[in-house]
């Protein structure tokens, strides 16, 4: 005998059982495999749901629902039922969710890039021997240090990019690496201190500079992101921090100024530009109630609109480069295949996640339906006060297909189930649970290897955004091993595959991928 219960109240979506069960076998077939146990045999417990001894019928532990109040006393399959069905027929564990491996190359210009996050500017050059007028000696009284000479000065020449050793050290790696592509972001108040064009930071931007030009010549192309913002560090300039951030509608106005500065610099050789990364990510930071989510959400949108419209109208016609923002885009599955609430939960989490910021650049220059209705629904009932701002006619044309490309940061697939919750805050909109899958493969921080997810995001998008080129801008694992990084190399491995599998499929549809690997400290 072995099983798991639940409360009386629940039906057929016993999802907490599904869920035990997987676990119980998986360590059944781990005791057989690994450790030779000769067990030959399991028994679930049990078939109905009856008399549980002192619980009564307030627990439920049958594979099959009974109702207990009605006269026929019904019986209906649970969710758990369906599930040791599928476990019986597959006499075992076949993650068959993943089609075989493809054998081929990507396209030729196929794009593969390395990642990370702010890249700060150094002010002042690493190698100062050129730029350095005195002439110094060296352990004169064997305390093996520099000791100026007084009364000489030498000639200097210009700075140069080569003057800054941290540049040359980091792009020695990604050419050992045979990259094509180079991702990372400038940090806005380093660029602009002020929040405003009264002071410009021009040593970093010719730091900048250098990393870009330095780059090229090992023909590594740059893809710059405008802002990185984090959970630690939202990376504005302190006096728009002060002025209330992006939940002041003018922090708009003053990207697009920061961004005009940028094409203007830099422009010449950038033809990749991310202008925010993962807003739809924001929330975790705005999230003192849903409205200041929205309303945050809402100005970024018009913020990257704004700098989209101006490099169309006044840069793309001579640097002719692409501009998109990047989206965090990780798959949602049911927790339980068996129920349609966590279908619909799986759906609902990508609508609020994803399709809230894909859907105004991509087609309608509104929020997604499902979104307006969904948060609607819960006004009517009484479960929650937010309310997604309006876009104005003009701004509906002002953010309408203003996206480049899509580009996604996609690392994991989450299982979700229906949870409805109540309060003003956006994570109680979505009336979403997440639920940890312990037979599967995971990283330190219980990031599920699922690789199947990626190509089902990929089609996904394609699904509801038609054939639009795709970049896959950041994508890895955690793996805490110093030197034999397995874990990452089998993420690498798997997940590329399906990248792959969706080039293969989308062939006729000229969509193009690109794949870029998020650099960590490790």
């Amino acid at each position: 005998e072995n099983g798991w219960f639940t409360d009386s109240h629940v039906k057929t979506e016993d999802t907490t059982a599904i869920y035990m069960m997987k676990n119980f076998l998986n360590q059944v077939l781990q005791a057989i495999r690994l450790d030779g146990i000769q067990v030959f045999g399991y028994t679930a417990w049990s078939l109905l749901d009856g008399f549980e001894w002192q619980d009564a019928y307030t627990t439920r532990r049958g594979l099959f629902y009974v109702d207990l109040n009605s006269k026929q006393k019904e019986r209906k399959p649970k969710s758990s039922a369906h599930y040791y069905k599928q476990i019986i027929q597959e006499n075992g564990f076949t993650f068959k969710e993943s089609s075989p491996d493809v054998r081929g190359q990507f396209p030729c210009d196929f794009s593969w890039g390395v990642t990370e996050s702010v890249l700060k500017p150094k002010v002042v050059a690493s190698s100062p021997q050129f730029s350095d007028p005195h002439l110094y000696v060296w352990n004169v009284t064997g305390d093996r240090l520099l000791h100026l000479v007084e009364g000489v000065r030498l000639k200097t020449r210009p700075a140069q990019c080569t003057d800054f050793v941290s540049i040359k050290r980091q792009l020695e790696m990604l050419a050992r690496m045979k990259v094509t592509h180079y991702r990372f972001a400038l940090d806005w108040p380093s660029v602009l201190p002020t929040g405003n064009l009264s002071v410009v930071g021009r040593q970093a931007l010719r730091y900048y500079r250098c990393v870009v030009s330095e780059g090229l010549k090992l023909n590594i192309s740059p893809m710059v992101t405008l802002y990185y913002p984090t959970h630690a560090h939202l990376g504005l300039p302190t006096p728009l921090l002060h002025g209330g951030g992006w939940l002041n509608p003018s922090t708009a106005q003053a990207f697009q100024d920061y961004a005009g500065l940028c094409f203007q610099e830099l422009g010449d050789l950038v033809k990749l530009w991310i202008t925010i990364n993962e807003p739809n990510r924001l929330s975790d930071i705005y999230s003192h109630t849903g409205n200041d989510t929205y309303r945050a959400a809402h100005n970024l949108l018009i913020a990257h609109a704004l700098v989209w419209r101006l490099y169309d109208r006044q840069f793309r016609p001579v640097q002719r480069g692409a501009v998109s923002l990047a989206l965090h885009s990780d798959w949602a599955e049911p927790a339980n295949p068996y129920a349609d609430s966590h279908w619909q939960a799986a759906e609902r989490l990508l609508q609020f996640e994803i399709a809230w910021f894909a859907e105004p650049l991509f087609k309608t220059g509104d929020y997604p339906l499902a979104m307006r209705e969904y948060i609607a629904l819960k006004n009517r009932q009484g479960l929650s006060r937010s309310t997604l701002p309006r876009f104005t006619e003009e701004e509906r044309r002002l953010v309408k297909g203003a996206a480049d490309f899509y580009a996604l940061n996609h690392f994991t697939t989450r299982f979700v189930m229906h949870a409805r919750q109540t309060g003003s805050r956006y994570d109680a909109d979505r009336d979403v649970q997440f639920l940890q899958d312990i037979t599967r493969l995971s990283s330190p921080s219980r990031l599920a290897v699922l690789p199947w997810g990626e190509r089902k995001v990929l089609r996904w998008i394609q699904k509801n955004y038609g054939d639009v080129d795709v970049y896959i801008t950041a994508s890895g694992i955690d793996d805490q091993s110093l030197e034999n990084d397995e874990l990452r190399k089998y993420y690498l491995e798997k997940y590329i595959q399906e990248a792959l599998k969706g080039e293969v499929r989308a062939v006729s549809g000229s969509v193009k991928r690109h794949y870029q690997l998020r650099r960590t400290k490790e």
